[in-house]
């Protein structure tokens, strides 16, 4: 049996669409895909390599940055205690005000809570400290004078109780009892580093 030219024609014809529609469907189709995927791929890496590349043109920079971050981070480490315990800081204030001439330290107390000393960090957190204590006008001068140099202790309370003996000698001798309150910044090393 011989297949007419019309049967012969219809057949190319459709072997020919069937030829195309599969070469289109799983050939052409998944290559363009795939391309697609690729230059996405090549575009991210290339970004990617030029982050790289403008890093290591500024890594001199960045470990200059590092090492003056370390030198603050070292100044402030000075300045401000790290993580000490209450008793420290009651022997730092007792010390603070015998150097300041006060006759005795009557009571010294340190809060067991930690307040954060600001809110936009986690770095510093601040302990109250109430001290009374029995001296004159001078060593409350004096302990004024020595805490204007430091950057961790701060007086947010003072009161006196004066003797009614004379008003002349106000200056010198007539304070008795004398209530302080402080606020002493402790650097909270874990805080810092955000852990």
């Amino acid at each position: 049996m011989r297949l007419s030219k019309r049967e012969r024609v219809l057949i190319f014809t459709a072997a020919v669409t069937v030829t195309a529609y599969i070469t289109m469907q799983f050939i052409i189709f998944p290559m363009y895909n795939l391309t697609g995927v690729l230059s996405e791929e090549y575009d991210a890496l290339a970004m990617e390599m030029r982050r790289t590349e403008i890093k290591l043109d500024n890594e001199p920079g960045i470990i200059l940055s590092r090492m003056k971050a370390e030198e603050k981070f070292n100044i402030i480490n000075i300045s401000y205690p790290v993580n000490i315990s209450n008793e420290k800081i009651s022997g730092i204030l007792t010390e603070l005000c015998r150097e300041s001439g006060f006759n005795s330290i009557l009571s010294l107390s340190v809060s067991p809570q930690k307040r954060p000393a600001d809110e936009d960090t986690g770095a510093f957190y601040e302990v109250e400290v109430t001290a009374s204590l029995n001296g004159d006008y001078n060593s409350v001068r004096n302990l004024i004078s020595v805490l204007g140099q430091t950057d961790n202790i701060k007086i947010s309370r003072l009161s006196l109780s004066v003797r009614p003996e004379s008003d002349y000698e106000f200056y010198s001798s007539n304070i008795s009892n004398i209530t302080v309150s402080f606020e002493f910044t402790v650097m909270d090393f874990s805080g810092f580093f955000g852990v």
